[in-house]
């Protein structure tokens, strides 16, 4: 196989970028941030009840929509580190920065800028 320069490639890897690493840590960073954020709207407010009564109070179906941003932020930062679907992990940054508080919502900003400086990966 040759790569760009018509070489013979010794099965080199590509170095990783450092910027779409980063990136993809804050963007798990500010999934964690919101799952913590939604399990603490679910538990803090002592009115779970969404068993066989189909009880759900408001902020329990907020929790939830804040755990799905956080579960899709962490799959985006994880598919940032790969260096794969890069789209995804754009949308995981955004939901980090909806779902993450003021912090997580800094962390997603500063990795979506650094998903956008990293434009040899992409």
């Amino acid at each position: 196989m040759a790569n760009e320069d018509g070489e013979p490639s010794l099965g080199r890897k590509r170095p990783r970028s450092t910027l779409l690493t980063l990136g993809g840590g804050m963007t798990i960073v500010a999934g964690v941030l919101a799952l913590i954020n939604g399990l603490r709207a679910m538990v803090g407010n002592g009115e779970v009840s969404f068993g066989l009564d189909i009880g759900l109070t408001r902020y329990t179906f907020c929790a939830f929509i804040v755990l799905l941003f956080g579960a899709l932020a962490i799959t985006g930062g994880v598919f940032a580190l790969k260096g794969r679907h890069l789209s995804l992990s754009l949308a995981g940054a955004v939901f980090g920065m909806m779902g993450g508080g003021l912090i997580g919502f800094y962390l997603g900003l500063v990795a979506l800028v650094l998903f956008g400086l990293s434009d040899a990966d992409l």
